[in-house]
């Protein structure tokens, strides 16, 4: 993708609905579209091609890479694009930005042909630009107003995510579920919880919430830069069943 060939958006987006779940180097995410009809995706992946292999056959509907160098679970745009040669076939792929400019997006999807991008606090509009991907927004929750500000953005998922100062995402910490309820915003279209999921509480939080996908990093993780098989598969499995 060229700069020259990102330009000012429509006022509306369609939203698309292919994917939910959260973005960090390999997290695993489930949607209601994996299960009656939604999706399952996994983020923050920052291991081997053959790793990213193993989320595709656990079920995972897209793929996370991490481009935000402040984070654990950094990637190389070099190691993406290996990892998106191998499964762009079977899943998306999406390049998870941490306050990034235009160009930075543009740069990321040239050197990683990446289906799209997650993006925390961006340094631009975010209904201003079209990519000509697909554009997630990330929203780390302290009060119910920030849901129902995001619920008016143009982008095609909004993930909601726990808030720690200078932390974006991948911390074990649970999201604000309080808050999240308290918004009265309808989750199941296009939201995906994300923060502190594990297997032990991704039901508890889809039939509570009610999101329209579920979203881990550390919930599946032997250590913050290696992803456990085994926890990887019981997420997925527990997650399309409670949907």
């Amino acid at each position: 993708m060229r700069r020259s060939d990102v330009r000012p958006s429509a006022p509306c987006r369609v939203p698309l609905m292919a994917i939910s779940a959260s973005l960090p180097s390999a997290v695993p995410m489930v949607s209601r579209g994996s299960a009656r009809g939604q999706t399952s995706t996994f983020t923050g992946l920052d291991e081997a091609a053959e790793r990213a292999v193993a989320f595709v056959d656990a079920g995972a509907d897209a793929i996370g890479l991490n481009f935000y160098p402040g984070s654990k679970r950094f990637i190389t745009y070099d190691d993406a694009a290996s990892i998106v040669r191998e499964v762009s076939a079977y899943v998306k792929t999406v390049a998870v930005m941490v306050q990034p400019t235009i160009n930075d997006i543009a740069e990321a999807l040239d050197a990683t042909e990446v289906d799209g991008v997650q993006v925390y606090e961006p340094k631009f509009e975010v209904p201003a630009f079209d990519f000509k991907k697909l554009l997630y927004y990330s929203v780390r929750v302290k009060e119910a107003g920030e849901v129902k500000s995001a619920s008016r953005l143009g982008a095609d998922l909004i993930f909601l995510d726990a808030y720690r100062k200078d932390a974006f995402g991948g911390t074990g910490h649970l999201s604000n579920w309080d808050e999240i309820l308290k918004s009265e915003v309808d989750l199941s279209t296009r939201f995906v919880l994300s923060g502190g999921l594990t297997d032990q509480n991704v039901c508890d939080a889809i039939r509570l919430l009610k999101p329209y996908g579920v979203d881990t990093a550390s919930g599946v993780e032997e250590t913050p830069r290696r992803k456990d098989r085994d926890k990887i598969k019981k997420f997925i499995t527990d997650a399309k069943q409670c949907m």
